[in-house]
C-alpha cells in the first residue's frame, strides 16, 4: 500500500545529492522538510481509517533517498494492525472472506472498509505543492534561481 507523490522523484533524488555536496546541513533540512510535508498523507490515511481502532496508529511514513531515486512511502504497520489490509481489499468495496479466528472449517464475509487511497488522494495535492515548497527552498540556498 504504497503511493509516491507525483513530484519526479529522480529532481528530489538530485537535489538531495547536491545539498549532501554542500557545506551545512542541507540535506537535513531537505529530508526533515519532506518528511513534515507527507505528515498531511499520514493524517489523511488515519482519518479514513478513523472507524479502526489499532489502524490509525500504525499509519506512518518512510523517506528514502538514494542516488537515483528518491520516494516518500506512506505504509501502515502489518504488526500493529494486521487486519489493515483485509479491510482495506485493495481499496475494492464489497466484501471480502475469511476463516473465523483461523478455523479453515469456518469462513464468513466481511464488509471491506476500503480507506488507504481516499486519504492520500483528499492530500496529495497540497502534499505536492508543499513538497515543491521545500524544494524550492533547499534548491536557493544552493544557489539556484
Amino acid at each position: 500500500m504504497d503511493l509516491e507523490a507525483r513530484i519526479d522523484p529522480r529532481d528530489l533524488a538530485s537535489l538531495y545529492q547536491q545539498a549532501k555536496a554542500a557545506e551545512g546541513a542541507l540535506q537535513v533540512e531537505l529530508r526533515r522538510g519532506i518528511k513534515n510535508a507527507a505528515k498531511p498523507l499520514v493524517a489523511a490515511v488515519k482519518e479514513s481509517a478513523s472507524f479502526s481502532s489499532r489502524i490509525p496508529g500504525a499509519v506512518g511514513s518512510k523517506v528514502s533517498f538514494s542516488r537515483g531515486s528518491a520516494t516518500v512511502t506512506v505504509v501502515v504497520d502489518p504488526k500493529k494492525a494486521p487486519e489493515a489490509a483485509p479491510l482495506n481489499n485493495k481499496d475494492h468495496s464489497g466484501t471480502f472472506r475469511h476463516p473465523v479466528f483461523g478455523n479453515r472449517e469456518n469462513w464468513v464475509a466481511q464488509p471491506a472498509h476500503p480507506f488507504f487511497l481516499s486519504g492520500i488522494r483528499e492530500a496529495a495535492p497540497a502534499v505536492d505543492r508543499e513538497m515543491l515548497a521545500v524544494m524550492d527552498r533547499v534548491a536557493k540556498a544552493l544557489g539556484f534561481k
